[in-house]
């Protein structure tokens, strides 16, 4: 059990890092946000996919313990950074407050306990632990120095969200915010958008079953995101919201091709993605991962082959499993209950190529 707080008005940023025993801030946000002292006992990080590592763990935990092992540590920025730091502080059991400055962070990485790094060949988050934070504390003024794109792409996460939910009317009133820029109105939003992901991890923190469901499109995004980080750096390369976009895009084709979503559903929900401007292109998609075109075979299998390293996979490469939806807010189950469904290279393969026209 933890405390969510949303906030009206803006922290008092004085206090808020002075307080702090251990302060750990993206480098990106002291300098976007001046009012934020630095001091001796923070720790500025400006990490992106490639330093998501045990090489900055390592530095995190050598920080630490020259600062006198405080046992209260405060991250703030997005889910790169708290990804990071909260697996970090799992090792040594550390008190976390999160004060997260994304949209994505807002609503998905500073929930629900799970933490992790890159472990290369095998892709991405495959060293972790549960670690809970005792607060996070959420104010949309951040998104005021949030880059568009950052603010596009943690919009995939919310929507994923009102798609589990069944509630389009959520995913729609997202979409809308983001495409409009009335980034206020996701104050109002973002208690529905977390109590979503709240009550999941509440029936199962663990992930023994039914939290496997909050991965809805990240099977394939996952496999984008590592392939992409062997061939692209920096800004050049996809954000996990702009990989999660094209995998939800994905994973609702697979629905309808296996799972029984109907086509009139499907192309409601692929429209509010469009509509929120978080669906890259087919070209943008080929350029943030660093391939001259996504037709070609050899890359469709290499990506394929990515998947196969997914934490819920457990059939090889033959077969990969996914999440899928029978309707918004219904989980396709497999025979024996489970939540996710096996899906075959040649579905795959058939739906890929059916994706990328839809890609606009």
């Amino acid at each position: 059990r933890y405390v969510i707080s949303i906030h009206a008005d803006a922290p008092d940023f004085a206090n808020l890092v002075g307080s702090a025993e251990f302060p750990i801030i993206d480098g990106n946000v002291l300098r976007a946000w001046p009012a934020l002292p630095a001091s001796a006992r923070c720790l500025a990080m400006t990490l992106d996919e490639h330093e998501k590592n045990l090489q900055s763990v390592a530095l995190i935990l050598d920080t630490w313990r020259a600062a006198g092992q405080p046992k209260v540590w405060t991250v703030i920025g997005g889910g790169l950074l708290t990804d990071v730091t909260a697996f970090a502080a799992a090792l040594v059991h550390c008190d976390l407050r999160l004060i997260p400055t994304t949209l994505l962070a807002m609503a998905d990485a500073c929930l629900g306990g799970k933490t992790g790094v890159n472990f290369a060949p095998y892709g991405k988050n495959q060293v972790g632990a549960f670690h809970f934070p005792s607060r996070v504390d959420v104010w949309v003024g951040w998104f005021t120095t949030l880059p568009p794109r950052q603010l596009r792409a943690g919009a995939m996460e919310c929507i994923k969200h009102a798609f589990l939910s069944g509630d389009l009317a959520l995913a729609a009133a997202i979409a809308h915010a983001i495409h409009r820029n009335q980034t206020e109105d996701l104050t109002l939003l973002l208690p529905r958008i977390i109590q979503v992901k709240s009550d999941v991890v509440s029936e199962d923190p663990g992930e023994n079953g039914k939290r496997a469901i909050l991965n809805l499109g990240h099977t394939l995004a996952h496999a984008l995101e590592t392939f992409a980080h062997e061939r692209t750096t920096g800004e050049t390369t996809i954000l996990h919201g702009e990989a999660l976009g094209v995998g939800l895009a994905y994973a609702l084709l697979l629905s309808r091709e296996i799972a029984g979503l109907a086509v009139e559903t499907l192309e409601s929900m692929l429209a509010l993605l469009h509509l929120s401007d978080g669906l890259i292109s087919a070209s943008e998609l080929a350029r943030r991962i660093g391939v001259p075109s996504l037709d070609d075979d050899e890359i469709f299998s290499k990506i394929w082959a990515l998947t196969a390293h997914d934490k819920k996979n457990i059939h090889g490469s033959e077969s990969v499993n996914f999440v899928l939806l029978h309707a918004p807010g219904h989980i396709a189950r497999g025979r024996n209950g489970e939540w996710t469904l096996p899906v075959t290279i040649d579905a795959a393969r058939k739906t890929w190529d059916e994706l990328l026209p839809r890609l606009r």
